[in-house]
């Protein structure tokens, strides 16, 4: 599937809003600012699958079926949105006031 450059546009700009409003980090600690610039540049330079997995993945974890690898998989998610197969909403994390009002909530 070939991406507009103005749908692409749009993307790129939800993702460098989303940075501005996540959460920093997730659950686990990982890098939610880092995982966002690693999904714009595999939409910026439309990184291939090959390009994705010889930048993210260890010798070992290409062994692997399903490496535990959230930068690899955040720019596979990208490439999967470059593909038609999922909407830039599935990209994007949720705002960090989010967290605050539920957090709140099971305070009270």
């Amino acid at each position: 599937m070939i991406i507009s450059e103005d749908k692409r546009a749009k993307a790129v700009k939800k993702l460098e809003q989303n940075i501005l409003t996540c959460s920093p980090f997730d659950a686990f600690g990982f890098d939610n600012v880092a995982k966002i610039n690693v999904m714009l540049d595999v939409i910026l330079l439309d990184r291939s699958v090959a390009w994705i997995n010889s930048t993210f993945l260890t010798t070992d974890e290409l062994l692997m079926s399903q490496p535990d690898n959230v930068f690899w998989l955040s720019a596979l998610d990208a490439r999967a949105w470059l593909d038609g197969n999922i909407e830039i909403e599935d990209l994007l994390f949720p705002d960090r006031n989010q967290h605050q009002m539920s957090d709140n909530a099971i305070s009270n």
